[in-house]
Formats: C-alpha cells, structure tokens, sequence
C-alpha cells in the first residue's frame, strides 16, 4: 500500500486538529440514528479531494488499525494500493 495522503485518525494531534476525540471516532455509530460524526468527517475528507485514505483504530479489534481508502482518488494523489489474497492466487492493483 503507497497512500500519499492518508489521514491518521490514530494521532491524537491530528484528532485535536479535526475537533475529535478517541471516544467520537470509537463510538457505536448505529446507535446514534441519522449520520453518525464519523459519517461526516469522512464525507468531508472525502469531498476535500486532497486525501487517498483514512487511517483508523479498528473498535471491533482493540491494538489493531484500519484503512479506509478513496479508491477514486488514488489516481489524483499518486497513490496505488496492491492486493493479494493468502493463496497468491488473486493478485491487483488499484489504479
């Protein structure tokens, strides 16, 4: 993976530049009913066409980190993200 512009969600500095905390990004979204506030970030993130990706903590695997990534805007940031299962058998390469 060569995201160019992956915005961390796991620095705390980048959380208190974006006006969140740990708990907003961990909350049980489904609860809250309309659009949740990490629905909105990563719409915001997403329209601002600046950023490849979203690093996030995983709140189903606590120590553990995940990717969201703008597939449609990797060609604008340079980035690429190469795919491959555990068999070696399927093999890509997003763009």
């Amino acid at each position: 993976m060569d995201l160019k512009q992956c915005v961390d969600l796991t620095n705390k500095i980048i959380q208190e530049a974006l006006e969140t905390t740990r708990e907003e990004l961990m909350a049980p979204w489904k609860l809250l009913g309309g659009n949740a506030p990490t629905q909105i970030l990563g719409q915001a993130l997403f329209d601002s066409g600046r950023f490849d990706g979203i690093k996030y903590e995983s709140s189903k695997r606590p120590g553990y980190n995940c990717f969201l990534i703008f597939t449609s805007l990797l060609a604008t940031t340079g980035g690429s993200v190469a795919i491959s299962d555990s068999s070696g058998n399927q093999r890509g390469k997003i763009p």
